[in-house]
């Protein structure tokens, strides 16, 4: 289809991802030697070894060639974030709420509101607001908070920001003046 843009370097690396998970799983043969590393088990990493190097290195060097050409859509991204309610949103709810009540219970009413959201085709927010429980234990200021995705990312910007500055370390020709699209 010539409308397509497939990510095939995408998925060449989930490929070459399972083969390297797969393969790496024989070296555990060669952990159990029967007698301080006696033939026969040591000799899968010769053929193992190699094969997950050579499918990693692969795989970073598509990755570079992936972000390199990455293009970000900040405006399709929030759409596709409100595609579903804002029950993407449900775990930061309930981790607000379990504050409150605790993780078990704060799951329990999430699943219902949540179930209820889905069921009644109603965005999250609002059936947060008409739920006495809800609205008794948090205020909505907190809940409207809880409910923003640029507000629960944890440590994600932290880490990607440190990963760019010592891949930039490492390899300065690879670094971000040749990426499109992205801001760091």
């Amino acid at each position: 289809m010539p409308q397509k843009s497939n990510p095939i370097s995408c998925e060449t690396v989930i490929g070459l991802t399972s083969i390297s998970i797969t393969i790496a799983q024989g070296m555990y043969g060669a952990m159990t030697p029967g007698y301080e590393r006696a033939t026969g088990e040591w000799q899968i990493e010769w053929d193992t070894l190699p094969i997950v190097c050579a499918g990693t290195a692969g795989s970073l060097s598509l990755i570079v060639e992936i972000t390199r050409n990455l293009s970000v859509n900040k405006e399709r991204m929030k759409e596709n974030l409100e595609l579903n309610q804002g029950l993407i949103m449900s775990e930061s709810v309930m981790m607000l709420l379990a504050e409150e009540i605790g993780k078990q219970k704060a799951h329990e009413l999430m699943y219902r509101l949540s179930k209820k959201s889905s069921t009644e085709n109603k965005k999250l927010q609002k059936v947060l607001e008409e739920d006495e429980t809800a609205s008794k234990l948090v205020n909505f200021e907190k809940i409207r908070s809880a409910l923003n995705p640029t507000g629960y990312l944890g440590e994600a910007p932290d880490l990607a920001r440190k990963s760019v500055v010592n891949w930039d370390s490492l390899f300065p020709e690879n670094g971000r003046s040749g990426s499109k699209g992205i801001n760091y």
